[in-house]
């Protein structure tokens, strides 16, 4: 729970609220929809912590690309950055989410 939350603080000091924003929205869609799922908790924590780890680094990430958009092309790139930055979050959130259940589905099950 420490790098969850090292995760969360980390995001809000150094990217932006948006991001400190959906990793919590991920951190409590993760443990409310994994809860009943096959695996150890701690299999389930570790998934957690990897998928803060990824959402930070993706979210900082783009940010440093919204900053080089709007250093070079100005500050209508903010606006694009705007209608981006969901879409782009919630493919990342999905993604890993859908990798995180194969990880903890029972082997044989779906043979």
């Amino acid at each position: 729970m420490e790098g969850v939350a090292l995760c969360l603080f980390l995001a809000a000091i150094f990217i932006n609220m948006e991001s400190a924003a959906m990793l919590a929205i991920f951190n409590a869609l993760f443990v409310t929809l994994t809860y009943y799922l096959e695996g150890s908790g701690t299999r389930k924590a570790y998934l957690l912590l990897l998928g803060n780890a990824c959402g930070f680094c993706w979210n900082y990430l783009f940010f440093l690309f919204s900053c080089f958009g709007t250093y070079y092309i100005g500050e209508p790139f903010k606006i694009l950055y705007a209608l981006i930055n969901p879409f782009l979050n919630v493919m990342w959130t999905v993604f890993f989410w859908s990798i995180s259940l194969t990880a903890l589905t029972r082997k044989g099950e779906f043979t």
